[in-house]
C-alpha cells in the first residue's frame, strides 16, 4: 500500500473511534428541538446522534437550507434496526427510517476500532516471530528460480550468487 494512505488511516481511525461516541455526547448534551418535536411517539427514548448534516443553496433568486439528523432511538432501532432520520428543508420536516444507513455507520465504526487497535494498540511483531504463511522464509542456500502460487499471484524466488541477498518478486498476472 502506499505509505500516504497507511498514514491516512493511521490518523482516520482513531479519529473516527473517538468522533462517533462524542457525537452521540454532543446529541444528548444538545438536542435539536425540530427531532425532538418531530419524533415525539418516541419520548422518553434514548435518541443517539449517529450523524448530522447541514447544506445551503442559493439559486436563481432562491434559498434553500436543508439540515438532517441521524439517530439510533433505543429501543426502538433496536427491535428493528433501522436508524431514524429527520430531514428539514425550509421548515419543512421529513422522517426517514434506513435499515441501511444503520448497518453503513455501525460497520464504519466497527472498522474505525480496528483500524485503531491495528496502527496503535496491536503488539509490534518481534524479531524472532513467525513470518506470515502467505510469504515463507526464502531458501538461502537454493540457486534456482522457484515459482509458486499465492492467492492466484505468481510468485517467484530467484537465488543470488552465495553471500548475497534473496529477491522477492511479485507479478500481478495470473
Amino acid at each position: 500500500m502506499h505509505s500516504w494512505l497507511l498514514t491516512t488511516l493511521r490518523l482516520a481511525c482513531p479519529v473516527a473511534a473517538v468522533g462517533l461516541p462524542l457525537l452521540m455526547l454532543y446529541g444528548v448534551l444538545v438536542p435539536w428541538q425540530v427531532a425532538e418535536d418531530t419524533l415525539i411517539e418516541h419520548r422518553g427514548s434514548s435518541k443517539l446522534l449517529l450523524g448530522s448534516s447541514s447544506y445551503w443553496h442559493s439559486g436563481n433568486g432562491h434559498q434553500s437550507e436543508t439540515t438532517s439528523r441521524t439517530y439510533l432511538i433505543i429501543p426502538y432501532s433496536l427491535s428493528t434496526f433501522n436508524a431514524v432520520t429527520v430531514v428539514s428543508t425550509n421548515g419543512r420536516v421529513e422522517v426517514a427510517s434506513s435499515h441501511f444507513a444503520l448497518l453503513a455507520i455501525l460497520m464504519g465504526y466497527a472498522l474505525s476500532v480496528y483500524g485503531t487497535w491495528w496502527f496503535w494498540v496491536r503488539p509490534a511483531k518481534q524479531p524472532g516471530d513467525v513470518q506470515h504463511r502467505r510469504y515463507p522464509p526464502l531458501d538461502t542456500d537454493s540457486k534456482s528460480v522457484a515459482p509458486r502460487r499465492c492467492l492466484g499471484l505468481v510468485t517467484l524466488s530467484v537465488g543470488r550468487h552465495e553471500g548475497e541477498d534473496r529477491m522477492h518478486h511479485s507479478s500481478g498476472s495470473r
